[in-house]
């Protein structure tokens, strides 16, 4: 970026540098050539465009060339000079469409599949090969030269091209060395070597071809551009190989003479007036305008003037000395010799952003990669509790709708993200590609497309950000499905890539008709949407398609323009991306962590700790800081105050604390996000940090292979004692090194005095007790006290002393007939640690209620003395019966209605259970098989039968119901399947094994049912992307070595495949490219026709370099089960291994 005020010197002085032939030809005299001469030959078209005297001023670099070469005329307009490169470029950017027009079906025809033009005998088989050839070579060039001099041609020329010959040819003329001959060399030379030749050579530059041609088509290209400008040139070939081509050259040496003359021709002169003179600009000069010149013209121009500021003042000074002192060369002289560098100052601006949110991230990377100075104030959106941050406070007044980004420039506040960026775009002199203005259409279509984004993506992506906040442990709100409308706006923007790209390159063309800056299968041929440069809307839809990554079954690689553009960006900003995405990339850990707990194996613990979240925050992060280690102390005695006052341990250069040996383990900490630390033997960086509230890591063991990382999270929250609850999630780690870190974490908590806790959740039956009894048992102390035979003794504060003093509890919230809150401890816990507990009352049948009694943060050594005092001293004395609830899936492969049938027949079900049924049908009838008495209490025909179930071993009056509900399942092609789901809910605890068993034994086994279970899994692989890991799944060879088994597969939906040498079949039912893959699967040794259903989830991580797998497989055979889940734990392990 350059500082705003830098163009208000440039300008000035371009309009004085351009004013003169001479001053030109003294810029020309300071600069090294080839790009140099491209760089300044832009600046000056651009200035002279801007202010309507193209043709002028290059009429004046025309004169100076003349001028620069008195001495030696046949060096004008040779070779590279600047003049020869200006006149390119110009006539590169005005003759386009006329080229186009005039030369694209010519390129076509000599590129073409079997075109060979070759006429080198060397490199031909045969002499009639080559006579061929040639006659194919002449040929077309007799069509070009015949095409070229056509008079419809030369009136589709454009004027100033036109006008530029007619220049060169009066100047020519004013030198008595050049013949007529010569002067129709230098106008010929300009035409063909400046205009007609380049665009034959390179017609994929001029847009005169889609594509680069191949090198068969280059060299036809190359041939045929040596004969037309040998006969420009009037020269015969020397070379022997081109010889044969003489006698065409013979006959057409003078064929371009009356074209050349046709061209300089102005069929619009006026008598007395001299040709093209009307393209000569006489009138004032306008005042420049700021966007006359790109940024990259503006920053060349800044530095010719730093970097040949003493060569241009010596020429200036060399002309004054030759042509006397005039106001303009004074002028010039002082403001080259003035100019300086202005400094760029963005750091009295301020921008508040979250490193989670997406907008936040789009205008942080755009002011890295502009390289601003502002000040950045970054804000925790992660936390509702922002206690005394001022900074926050700060932000809150200046944004009402507390929405980030937003930038502070004095008394200019900004919020929108679109607002800042187009804000900074004009603020500062920043380089055109990221806001195109050629005219105000393109700006109009760059508003279009942000606006566009905004309406269409904004919305769901918020939504996506609740979501984020909250994330389901199987990540069920976290899917694609979820966000269809964000599916769709995806889809929409990936097609808009290339018709934007092609909008905007023919708002800069003018172009009548579309151009090629896609394919026809509409796919982007360029690196980002408006050129191979980034825009602000590139920059908002990668940040945005990121973000989106936290979505199952979201991959960017499955799109046809996106990936290019996200992999372009992420692959030329690498540095700025991992500075503005670290936090954001900890996020998705975070909720890839989260969401697949149940699915890998894992360290899971509890610990309460006595201090405040903040306080447990720091001391996980630095755990030996001795103010945090006298912080975890019980008590802080006044030796322990006189501790506290030394300050933080003192690190050496090392990392090794004070007083330590040699040979002992470095400790490294780090408050960061993004930082390493290295404590206690456990190396690694953090990834997400939220004050207060959340750690999460990635470390290694020493003793671990190298290339091996667990993710850790820590997760805190206020406990109702004011203490902290913290959750410990460790996964990824080496499945034998599970103990070893169970044991290493558990030192930990001990030496900072956290206590580990667990949850108690017990359910009781009340026979007889309508939910408003049980309520008033639980509630009503006296009734409490009566019931278990206990005094309740009133202490301060609110709080009740039970059973002798054993038991302290307080009220903290009662809802009449549903639930009471209390706070509970024990005589025989750690001193001041408290549990919360809840009791939640609900309906039963027969007039009788349940309540389940949740405890948590109990001592983890006391939960079975805790659960066995509440069986004892309470429920049994309330006369209540611990019961649970029972939960099955069963498979019949049967039609439904057939299944349901059977359960209503007793001839059948006697036989079947081969036991006496009785069946009564109809709501109220009974039926007793196994001395189990049952009555119907609802009939849905093939969907539902629910019944009441008692059984004579059970206490009596005891009551459970049952609900079988009734679904037909494709679990396969040609298959008819019906799934029970079995309910049975109030079973007494001391029988619920058995009734599990026997609903097995005695119903679903006689019945020929396949009792099931779901099972899943997950691994994160980074060193492998959704796409190229979707292909190795679906490839048979590659499979066949990740299972180290025969496989057959095929990547096409409703094949056929076979796994670990053909025990496992089935057949592929969806394929979702690099993100989903659904198969019905079955094992031989399951129960004949039983199919399951196996799905793979690609989850994409590191923008597409790795990829969370997930595989979840649906009605699995219990008794196969464990087989099956070890099976694919060894698949992973596999994976892991090779893509780690």
């Amino acid at each position: 970026a350059l500082n705003p005020e830098q163009p208000g010197r440039i300008l000035p002085i371009m309009d004085l540098l351009f004013s003169k032939p001479e001053f030109i030809s003294i810029s020309y005299s300071c600069l090294d050539g080839g790009r140099e001469y491209d760089l300044f030959a832009h600046a000056l078209l651009e200035y002279a465009e801007d202010q309507g005297i193209t043709l002028s001023v290059l009429h004046r670099v025309l004169q100076s060339e003349f001028q620069a070469n008195v001495g030696t005329p046949t060096a004008i307009m040779r070779g590279n000079s600047a003049t020869s490169r200006i006149m390119g470029i110009y006539c590169r950017k005005q003759g386009a469409t006329f080229l186009q027009s005039l030369l694209t079906d010519i390129v076509e025809s000599v590129t073409k599949e079997g075109v060979n033009f070759e006429i080198q005998r060397e490199m031909l088989s045969s002499d009639e090969e080559h006579d061929q050839n040639l006659k194919a070579l002449l040929d077309c060039a007799e069509a070009v030269l015949e095409k070229i001099c056509a008079p419809e041609s030369i009136a589709m020329m454009p004027r100033e091209i036109r006008a530029l010959a007619s220049y060169i040819e009066d100047f020519a003329t004013g030198f008595s060395e050049f013949s007529e001959e010569n002067t129709q060399a230098l106008v010929g030379g300009f035409v063909m070597l400046r205009l007609i030749n380049p665009s034959i050579l390179a017609p994929d530059s001029y847009g005169i071809c889609d594509c680069t041609p191949d090198m068969k088509g280059r060299r036809n290209l190359i041939l045929l551009c040596k004969i037309i400008q040998g006969i420009s040139n009037k020269r015969l070939f020397n070379e022997e190989w081109m010889l044969a081509c003489n006698p065409f050259m013979e006959k057409h040496l003078d064929s371009l003479d009356d074209y050349f003359k046709a061209v300089v021709a102005d069929e619009q002169q006026k008598e007395g007036e001299k040709r093209y003179g009307d393209l000569l600009v006489t009138s004032e000069k306008k005042a420049a305008n700021f966007h006359a010149l790109s940024f990259k013209s503006y920053e060349f121009m800044n530095w010719m003037l730093l970097e040949y500021k003493e060569a241009l003042l010596e020429g200036l000074e060399g002309y004054l000395a030759r042509q006397g002192i005039t106001p303009d060369t004074l002028q010039l002289v002082e403001l080259v010799n003035d100019y300086e560098e202005l400094p760029l100052d963005a750091s009295k601006m301020e921008l508040f952003i979250s490193g989670l949110c997406p907008y936040s991230r789009a205008v942080w990377l755009f002011c890295l990669a502009n390289k601003l100075d502002i000040t950045y104030n970054k804000l925790d959106l992660f936390t509702d509790d922002h206690g005394i941050d001022m900074l926050y406070k700060r932000f809150e007044k200046l944004s009402p709708s507390k929405s980030v980004p937003l930038l502070v420039d004095g008394d200019i506040v900004i919020h929108e993200s679109h607002a800042i960026v187009a804000y900074l775009c004009n603020k500062f002199l920043l380089p055109t590609n990221w806001f195109p203005r050629s005219s105000l259409q393109t700006e109009m279509l760059v508003y279009q497309l942000l606006d566009w984004t905004h309406k269409n993506m904004q919305l769901p992506l918020a939504r996506l950000w609740e979501e984020v906040q909250k994330p389901k442990p199987d990540g069920s709100n976290l899917t694609v499905e979820c966000f269809p409308d964000l599916v769709t706006a995806v889809d929409q923007l990936d097609k808009m890539y290339p018709n934007a790209a092609r909008m905007l390159s023919d708002l800069r063309t003018g172009a009548k008709e579309p151009s090629s800056v896609a394919d026809e299968q509409n796919v982007l041929k360029t690196k980002y949407m408006f050129g191979n440069k980034p825009s602000i809307v590139d920059i908002m839809v990668v940040t945005m398609l990121s973000f989106a990554q936290v979505l199952q079954g979201f991959t960017v690689s499955s799109y046809k323009n996106l990936p290019g553009v996200v992999n372009n960006f992420l692959s030329d900003y690498k540095r700025d991306w991992k500075e503005a995405n670290y936090e954001y990339e900890g996020l998705l850990n975070y909720i890839i962590t989260v969401t697949t707990t149940n699915s890998m194996p894992q360290v899971k613990q509890y610990f309460c700790f006595q201090q405040i979240p903040t306080t447990v925050f720091e001391l996980l992060l630095d755990p030996e800081n001795d103010i945090f280690l006298v912080l975890a102390s019980k008590t802080i005695s006044n030796k322990g105050n006189a501790k506290v006052k030394q300050g933080l341990r003192k690190l050496d250069s090392t990392g090794a604390g004070e007083g330590e040996g040699e040979g002992a383990l470095p400790y490294v900490v780090s408050l960061e996000i993004g930082g390493n630390f290295d404590v206690q033997g456990r190396a690694g960086t953090n990834l997400l940090l939220v004050s207060g509230s959340k750690i999460l890591q990635v470390s290694r063991m020493r003793n671990w292979e190298a290339g091996i990382y667990s993710t850790e999270l820590f997760d805190l929250r206020h406990h109702a004692s004011g203490h902290t609850l913290m959750e410990l999630t460790q996964l990824n780690f080496p499945t034998d090194a599970q103990k070893d870190l169970e044991e290493m974490w558990m030192r930990m908590w001990k030496k900072l005095n956290g206590i580990r806790v667990g949850k108690l959740t017990q359910m009781v039956f009340f026979k007889g007790k309508s939910p408003s009894q049980a309520y008033i048992s639980l509630s009503d102390w006296r009734v409490f006290s009566k019931m278990t035979k206990t005094k309740v003794k009133e202490e301060s504060g609110g709080w009740l002393s039970l059973f002798s003093g054993k038991v302290s509890c307080k009220v903290e919230k009662l809802q009449p007939h549903s639930y009471t809150l209390q706070t509970w401890r024990y005589s025989d816990w750690p001193e001041d640690h408290v549990a919360n507990l809840r009791i939640d009352i609900e309906p039963f049948e027969m007039n009788s209620s349940r309540a389940t009694l949740t405890i948590d943060c109990v001592p983890y050594e006391k939960i079975a003395a805790v659960s066995s005092f509440w069986k004892s001293n309470i429920w049994k004395k309330f006369g209540a019966v611990l019961v649970e609830d029972i939960k099955q899936e069963v498979y019949f492969p049967q039609p439904v209605d057939d299944v349901y049938r059977m359960w209503l027949d007793d001839a059948t079900m006697s036989a079947r259970l081969k036991t006496k049924c009785n069946i009564e049908k109809g709501v109220g009838g009974m039926f007793s098989p196994y001395g189990i008495k049952c009555i119907f209490t609802q009939l849905s025909k093939n969907k539902r039968i629910c019944f009441s179930y008692s059984h004579k071993d059970w206490p009596t009056g005891h009551v459970s119901t049952v609900e079988l509900d009734f679904e037909a399942i494709n679990l396969g092609p040609d298959t008819e399947t019906t799934q029970i789901t079995l309910k049975h809910r109030n079973v007494p605890s001391k029988f619920a094994k058995v009734t599990y068993d026997n609903w097995t034994t005695d119903f679903w086994v006689k019945l020929s049912a396949v009792q099931t279970r779901d099972i899943s899994g997950s691994v994160i692989l980074r060193s492998i992307g959704p796409e190229a890991l979707y292909h190795t799944l679906l490839d048979s060879s590659k499979l066949s070595g990740l299972t180290a088994s025969s496989c057959n597969i095929a990547p096409e939906e409703g094949s056929n495949y076979h796994m670990y040498n053909k025990s496992i079949k089935g057949q592929i039912v969806e394929l979702v490219p690099f993100s989903k893959i659904v198969l019905s699967m079955r094992d031989f040794e399951w129960p004949y026709s039983h199919l399951s259903t196996f799905t793979v989830h690609l989850g994409e991580m590191d923008a597409g370099k790795g990829v969370l797998f997930t595989y979840t497989q649906t009605h699995v055979p219990v008794q196969s089960a464990l087989d099956c889940a070890h099976k694919w734990d060894t698949f992973l392990k596999k994976l892991s291994n090779d893509f780690k």
